[in-house]
């Protein structure tokens, strides 16, 4: 009885074995059949496959070797060496990890998995600000101060990079929402996030619109934009959005013609703009569409926009026909948020360098401005925060109140006022 009671016990742990080890080679088999990235993109998390890499002072044969790596290690890709083609193509990485904190260079082909992480900075992305941020001229943290975004606000992404003095950090070249175009970290260097890494310019923005938590609405009465995450590369769990209403009667229209938008909800569209058309089908949310002509029609509740559309990303791309950007309520079935718009900075910015180049007093006129703005945000500061004016705002998936323009966690009286977050 004993034998065969020791021969059942090693039956059993010999079939848990083997059923653990189906699991990991469907796992591994799974992981393998996963679509690689065509290139290495600046911005993007990525996961370390191999034990014992090492990270270097520099990309030169010379360097010093400052820190390694371990398997399932994730590091934040802020710069390249020489081309992405190359046999072995060297980055420079910000390593997340309790066993390597220090930034260096590594070579990517082989130690890294080519495949952005969730979480991935991108570039041409529209993002929400999640706290106080400072934007300057240029990449480095020292650079002159240009101004600054506040929580609620949503920038696009024109540029990345990194800055080449003092500790390593992504860099993000951004233009806010009243045009302004500077230099901000989407990173603190601890780790929290002063952005919200979700791209509103994806489908992801289908989430954001349905949300409709009543939890959430005394967030977007002080227009804050919260999203929940864990570290640096934590996914997004909430944020404060919910259905916005950008168009009203008597106002401009803001889709316009040429423009790409991201379909909200599913839409009926119709042959012509009047309401009485026939109805040629159905758009699914999520596909991305071109305007191709934007009318004012008269509705029961009172004046609506009709936009032509074309879809041309998405399950009915070709299609086309008329819908209304509006529901009866008047929040946006269509978002108004343009694909094009980093396109359209960066030729107005193009525009704008002859310009500058042709008025001699350009320059001096621009600093003296940048130095009557600081000043003045400054005295703003000084006398709205004895107010205990106070901003909500997200580090790591905890809400604390912060004084604007000052880092929580450090008494305010003792700080520069016209220091913000980096």
């Amino acid at each position: 009885l004993a034998t065969m009671m020791r021969r059942s016990s090693s039956i059993e742990r010999l079939g848990r074995g083997l059923a653990s080890l189906a699991t990991c080679s469907s796992h591994a088999s799974r992981f393998s059949n996963q679509a690689l990235d065509p290139d290495w993109q600046v911005g993007g998390w990525y996961k370390v496959s191999a034990n014992e890499v090492s990270i270097w002072s520099s990309p030169n044969g010379k360097a010093e070797r400052v820190g390694c790596l371990q398997s399932s290690d994730e590091v934040l890709l802020v710069g390249l060496h020489g081309e992405t083609s190359a046999a072995e193509p060297m980055g420079l990485v910000v390593p997340w990890s309790a066993n390597s904190p220090t930034p260096g260079w590594m070579i990517l082909e082989g130690p890294l998995i080519r495949r952005r992480l969730e979480g991935s900075w991108e570039l041409k992305a529209r993002y929400t600000v999640q706290s106080p941020a400072t934007l300057r001229s240029g990449k480095a943290l020292t650079s002159d101060w240009v101004g600054e975004v506040d929580p609620g606000d949503e920038v696009t992404v024109l540029e990345l990079g990194f800055n080449e003095e003092q500790k390593p950090r992504l860099r993000m070249r951004i233009c806010s929402g009243n045009g302004q175009v500077g230099w901000l970290s989407p990173l603190t260097s601890s780790g929290h996030q002063l952005l919200c890494p979700l791209n509103l310019l994806s489908e992801k923005v289908i989430d954001v619109h349905k949300q409709q938590s009543k939890n959430l609405q005394n967030f977007r009465e002080v227009g804050a934009h919260v999203a929940i995450s864990a570290g640096p590369r934590g996914s997004v769990t909430a944020m404060a959005g919910g259905r916005r209403t950008s168009f009203t009667p008597g106002s401009s229209v803001p889709w316009e013609v040429g423009g790409q938008y991201r379909i909200l909800e599913r839409l009926s569209f119709r042959e012509d703009a009047t309401i009485c058309s026939k109805e040629l089908g159905k758009f699914r949310a999520g596909q991305l569409a071109e305007v191709c002509d934007v009318q004012l029609v008269d509705q029961p509740r009172g004046t609506c926009p009709c936009a032509l559309i074309r879809v041309i990303e998405g399950s009915d791309t070709g299609k086309q026909g008329w819908v209304l950007c509006t529901s009866k309520d008047g929040h946006d079935q269509v978002d108004t948020r343009n694909q094009l718009e980093a396109a359209k900075v960066h030729a107005r910015l193009k525009q704008e360098e002859p310009e500058g180049m042709n008025n001699p007093m350009g320059n001096a006129d621009v600093a003296k401005t940048v130095h009557v703005r600081r000043q003045h945000v400054t005295d703003k500061r000084q006398v709205v925060g004895r107010k205990s004016w106070k901003r909500l705002h997200c580090l790591s998936g905890v809400l604390r109140p912060c004084y604007r323009g000052y880092a929580p966690g450090k008494s305010r009286h003792g700080q520069d006022a016209a220091r913000l977050l980096d």
